[in-house]
């Protein structure tokens, strides 16, 4: 089985264990359509709520594409510790902490009571069974408690770019927890409208301007009518790197 199959085969796997067996029989189909179209809007309902909207069919295969692409260009290790801003009910999260870094550990942090309740519940499912190295912290993105620098791996999902206004405080956050190594790596994933693909060379600026050099950018498709999936990947700059 192709290696990307078989990514997808374990985290539908991991999803029946996370949220429960879901069928396309199961989503009403005005529910369905209301999910592909707005899901990335309910993030203002409760985490539970919010679960079982994940856990629709259009947003199971979005979600595959997504962790598929996270995975391919973050290159975890093992023993990674991995940072995710605006974890919500940390659902990739649980993923990448229970097959992609068994023996390292993952921090989600999310602004909301709410998300971190859920995300919280989900943990109990994984210690379960058999993972114990997701953890979750209520907090703010701006000020991290964590030393410099330590990180092997950082993450900014989807509500974190498009739900809070000011991502220059995420970025220069996320640069003070990353390691200046060759395999460290941020990685952006976000719904952008088709106006803002047409101007991601100003995001691309943001990223350079926070100490970071954006490598690759894939468009994971057409998620609404105007707008898209994207997974973006950058390096922390060095010295080294800097123009002169």
């Amino acid at each position: 089985m192709p290696v990307h199959r078989e990514l997808e085969r374990r985290f539908h796997d991991y999803l029946d264990i996370a949220l429960g067996k879901q069928s396309v029989k199961d989503v009403p189909k005005a529910e369905k359509a209301r999910i592909a179209k707005h899901g990335w809007d309910s993030v203002k309902d409760s985490g539970e709520k919010f679960n079982r909207k994940m856990n629709s069919p259009v947003m199971r295969q979005f979600r595959s594409e997504e962790i598929r692409a996270i995975a391919e260009e973050a290159r975890f290790l093992p023993d990674d510790k991995v940072l995710s801003l605006g974890s919500g009910t940390a659902l990739l999260e649980g993923f990448i902490a229970r097959e992609l870094v068994p023996t390292g550990k993952v921090i989600g942090i999310d602004t909301s009571d709410e998300m971190t309740k859920a995300a919280k519940s989900l943990r109990q499912k994984l210690v379960g069974s058999g993972s114990k190295n997701l953890f979750l912290v209520r907090g703010n993105f701006e000020k991290l408690p964590f030393k410099r620098h330590t990180m092997d791996k950082v993450l900014i999902l989807q509500f974190a770019v498009n739900g809070f206004a000011r991502l220059s405080p995420m970025l220069n956050q996320a640069r003070e927890a990353i390691k200046n190594a060759p395999s460290a790596r941020l990685i952006l994933s976000a719904i952008f409208t088709e106006k803002q693909l047409k101007r991601r060379e100003e995001f691309f600026v943001q990223l350079i301007n926070h100490g970071f050099i954006p490598e690759k950018q894939i468009t994971l498709g057409r998620f609404d009518n105007n707008e898209f999936g994207v997974v973006i990947t950058a390096s922390p700059a060095t010295i080294l790197d800097m123009p002169r």
